[in-house]
């Protein structure tokens, strides 16, 4: 009879995902944080929105998990220009961004193939963020920097859909929030953060958005 022993590291193995998961993830994290202090800088009247913003990221940053961070960090800058305004409607708030508008051409395009309209939409939306990068993948279809639509605003129509089927409820950080967890003198515009604390190898570090 054989008996088989279960230790603990098995068991984390079972139900934690693997490094190059959690490095992903600590990358998006890292995005987050360095667009966060960069808006700071561009509205130091709404540091504290800008600072208390970074939850609204944790429930979104799935959707990108698999892409080029380039597309996740042009998200984050998105809201967080939203963010920045002192007041914004709930259509602000909730619209999707052109980051979110990228990837429902590339789900749309993963089913069926697109039509020219959503093909240049595709393009102008993903160039728009990556530029030539992301044009490269449009090599083989002539004359994409010519604008062709089946009729004039066919193209603008399709990502402003792409956008409102990707709007989703957000709430921004308010006033009173702000007041009862401000920005860190360390993370305020020109001040300078202090060293990080190593994590010693092996220990189990907890990562989260929230």
């Amino acid at each position: 009879m054989t008996t088989t022993t279960t230790t603990a590291s098995d068991v984390l193995k079972s139900i934690l995902p693997d490094q190059a998961q959690f490095g992903k993830l600590f990358d998006m994290m890292e995005v987050a944080e360095d667009e966060i202090d960069k808006a700071m800088r561009r509205h130091p009247d709404r540091a504290g929105h800008i600072f208390n913003a970074f939850k609204l990221f944790g429930n979104e940053a799935a959707h990108f998990y698999d892409f080029d961070l380039r597309l996740w960090r042009a998200h984050v800058v998105e809201i967080l220009e939203r963010v920045a305004k002192p007041k914004t409607t709930k259509l602000e708030r909730e619209l999707g961004t052109n980051a979110q508008a990228c990837l429902v051409f590339y789900h749309c395009s993963m089913k069926t193939p697109l039509t020219s309209d959503a093909t240049y939409a595709y393009y102008q939306v993903g160039t728009g963020i990556m530029g030539q990068y992301f044009g490269k993948c449009f090599d083989s279809i002539p004359d994409l920097d010519r604008v062709h639509e089946s009729y004039p605003g066919a193209v603008q129509e399709l990502i402003d859909e792409a956008r409102l089927k990707t709007s989703v409820a957000r709430h921004f950080p308010t006033d009173e929030e702000v007041a009862k967890r401000p920005v860190p003198d360390f993370r305020l515009p020109g001040k300078k953060q202090p060293a990080q604390p190593r994590v010693k190898p092996g220990k189990l570090v907890q990562a989260s958005f929230l």
